[in-house]
């Protein structure tokens, strides 16, 4: 969830808190790494994809379920109390429904945003530029239009990600009060110790510090409620990926025309189609590689996966690919996607980002019950349509954002021009987190020999290689070595 809940049972002694650092300092509590979760960081991006997270015997309450602790016995279990309910399987498209869906959607957003209005201090928002952040930026507008809510926007100057030119479209005629901030590489080496002991774990991807950046300017702004757009990728179909799950869906339904039809669809813009093939087969079979020997080959190849511990590797090399969906419908694959580990990871960041900086930031695509419910029971066939994502809300925020926004179909999100802030500056001056004792994890060698090149030239995307310098700089915060 957004607020999580950790906990450590042992021999009838219960300890729980919302942050693990809490826990770290018990005297209970040995802080002993978790190397199965350290595996899936390394190998695969995965943050806390299970109950037991980074360090062993701190478990975190997984989302939809409650604990009792019988203080009489000194027993614990923990119980599921709630699960979405989703509407599966291919049902034919009928325009009377489709526009009823709308309505309902366009109606039950605008209510989500007003009930997060409410408070006796100045709101304000995030925005990027793109249809989630403008929606609530634009409702916001029209629903307090006797406020001046203030607007923040991160921006990278001349850089392709930066999403300047398209936020300036949301507040142009509107009465907002538009502030931006300028996310700078300096800036984040100044932050990086207190940005790492923020997120209690290692942080995956520098977009984390954009955020982390974008909060404290906000604070110095007076402003602390903020709304944010997080959440309505998982909830209206926002990445790419699920577009082999709704074509799935339409070709085990037997409907060949409409599957050739609906995977010609999509302009070159948002997918090519050897890429989207490439997609379905490995949604409809699974990676395809499940045989251990020849993971153990693509080890050598793949160059993140190659400064992995051996050790390490031959132990955890299994967990490669485990819980990925195949043969899932989209709602299934949705619902999956809002109750798992990404859109946690997101939310659990950006929480405590705002609250580092006494900022309460409300979500209205991931907390609204109504909205939620209602979007899951809406059958996946409805929502993705001649070549859009999204196409539910783009419907509903029909005369509410800027129609060129509503179109977009270069989705960025909140996103960071990696390139920008992994530079040799920046490496270098990580470089003295990477130690001899994280040999048990990694080639420290290897790594700090990637680190001194020119990172125009790295073998390994700079978003990966960036997983191994945020668990060095983890230990070391933490003193876990």
């Amino acid at each position: 969830g957004v607020k999580p809940l950790y906990y450590h049972f042992k021999a009838g002694r219960l300890i729980f808190a919302s942050e693990i650092k809490a826990l770290m300092n018990s005297a209970f509590i040995k802080k002993k790494i978790n190397n199965k979760a350290v595996f899936d960081f390394l190998s695969q991006g995965l943050s806390e994809s299970e109950e037991e997270g980074f360090i062993i015997g701190i478990k975190e309450l997984l989302a939809g379920h409650n604990f009792i602790f019988d203080l009489n016995r000194k027993e614990f279990s923990t119980t599921r109390y709630y699960s979405l309910n989703i509407t599966e399987g291919y049902q034919p498209y009928d325009e009377a429904l489709n526009r009823g869906y709308i309505d309902q959607i366009k109606d039950l957003t605008a209510k989500a945003v007003k009930l997060r209005l409410r408070s006796d201090i100045p709101i304000g928002a995030t925005l990027s530029g793109g249809i989630d952040s403008s929606s609530i930026v634009s409702l916001m507008d029209l629903l307090a239009p006797g406020d001046r809510h203030k607007i923040f926007t991160a921006v990278f100057p001349k850089d392709p990600l930066d999403e300047t030119s398209w936020a300036a479209k949301v507040v142009k005629d509107k009465r907002l009060s538009w502030h931006t901030w300028e996310a700078k590489p300096l800036d984040l080496l100044d932050n990086l110790e207190s940005l790492v002991y923020t997120q209690d774990i290692p942080i995956n991807g520098i977009a984390t510090y954009t955020h982390f950046g974008l909060m404290k300017f906000i604070k110095t702004q007076n402003i602390h409620v903020i709304l944010e757009g997080q959440g309505a990728d998982e909830l209206f179909t926002g990445y790419n990926s699920h577009i082999p799950a709704w074509l799935l869906e339409t070709l085990k339904a037997g409907q060949f025309r409409k599957f050739i039809r609906d995977f010609n669809s999509f302009p070159s813009t948002v997918m090519d189609r050897s890429t989207l093939l490439r997609m379905l087969s490995k949604h409809t079979f699974g990676n395809g590689i499940s045989s251990v020997n020849l993971l153990n080959i693509l080890k050598n190849h793949k160059k993140d996966w190659a400064l992995i511990d051996n050790n390490l590797w031959k132990s955890n090399v299994a967990r490669l690919g485990k819980g990925r969906p195949i043969l899932q419908g989209l709602n299934a694959t949705l619902e999956k996607e809002f109750t798992g580990q990404r859109l946690k990871y997101l939310l659990k960041a950006g929480d405590r980002n705002s609250m580092a900086f006494s900022i309460e930031s409300r979500l209205p695509f991931s907390d609204d019950i109504n909205l939620i419910e209602h979007i899951f029971k809406i059958p996946g066939n409805y929502k993705i349509r001649n070549g859009y994502t999204k196409v539910l809300l783009r419907e509903a925020m029909k005369g509410i954002i800027p129609e060129d926004i509503r179109l977009r179909t270069d989705k960025k999100g909140f996103s960071t021009p990696s390139s920008l802030f992994i530079n040799k500056s920046v490496l270098n001056e990580c470089a003295q987190y990477v130690t001899g004792d994280m040999d048990q994890f990694f080639d420290t060698k290897a790594l700090k020999g990637m680190m001194s090149g020119d990172p125009r030239l790295h073998p390994i995307h700079s978003e990966k290689l960036w997983r191994f310098i945020s668990l060095a700089l983890w230990m070391k915060v933490y003193k876990l070595n």
